[in-house]
């Protein structure tokens, strides 16, 4: 019988520093998870500051996550994110599927160059269109233990983007975006597969919406230019994007024609 009890009490501290060890080393998995997932879904270096990760509360937070920008353009971040903060039903998190009720992101600052070697929106661009909107890829990414989970987020909200835009020789031009919702976004994979396609989702609707808010500011090859890539990401135009770029074509196209009449 002590034997017996021995032995219980041996497991039981055993399965508390277990679950101490997991609690203690979460946060910086969670935050390589995500630096991994978002700088193979981007194609450049993808740093965050901190994350705090509770997986009994049911909350993850997460500072200070920066996009690089691709090579051959300025120092400055393509992407800054102040924060982002989600809830989860703990019911969940140890099952196949796990259900955030929402995710919140706020100060998105998005700096756009044009240079002698493109644009950096482009080439971020390029880099996401080798996720298709089912979650197929050209390149895999750095394998992981097997046993994918699926990710259902009932509502994201990005509150608060200022995009920026330089080109040589003009001065720098700015748009503000108070609020970008994305509802019902779902994934599946691998964690660094569900980084990606959630990294994916984010930038791409950020994007569209500087677009639209851009379509009187920035210049019209530049808002054609931005179009373009976001449409060939596959159903990436919302309404009015798909207003703002179909207005600049005709503006484009009539200036076009004026030209050759004279």
């Amino acid at each position: 019988m002590k034997i017996l009890k021995r032995g219980l009490l041996v497991l039981f501290i055993l399965l508390v520093v277990g679950a101490g060890g997991v609690i203690v080393f979460l946060d910086p998995l969670v935050k390589t998870a995500v630096e991994k997932g978002a700088t193979f879904a981007t194609g450049v270096e993808t740093k965050v500051g901190s994350v705090d990760a509770s997986p009994f509360s049911g909350h993850f937070g997460l500072r200070e996550l920066t996009v690089a920008n691709p090579p051959g353009f300025s120092s400055d971040p393509f992407l800054h994110l102040g924060t982002a903060g989600a809830s989860w039903q703990n019911g969940t998190i140890l099952s196949n599927t796990i259900e955030m009720d929402q995710l919140l992101v706020q100060d998105v600052e998005v700096h756009l160059e044009r240079a002698g070697s493109g644009t950096n929106y482009g080439k971020i661009l390029d880099n996401l269109g080798k996720l298709s909107s089912g979650g197929g890829q050209p390149q895999k990414p750095e394998p992981e233990a097997k046993g994918g989970k699926n990710l259902h987020i009932k509502k994201i909200e990005i509150r608060n983007v200022r995009a920026g835009l330089r080109m040589p020789g003009l001065p720098a031009m700015e748009v503000k975006v108070p609020s970008v919702v994305i509802d019902d976004f779902r994934s599946d994979g691998s964690t660094q597969e569900i980084v990606g396609k959630l990294t994916r989702q984010i930038l791409q609707s950020i994007l569209n919406s500087v677009l639209s808010a851009g379509k009187d500011i920035f210049p019209a090859d530049v808002v054609k230019d931005l179009g373009q890539g976001l449409s060939n990401l596959g159903g990436a135009l919302g309404s009015s994007a798909k207003d703002a770029l179909k207005g600049v074509e005709g503006a484009l196209k009539g200036a076009g024609d004026l030209f050759k009449k004279k």
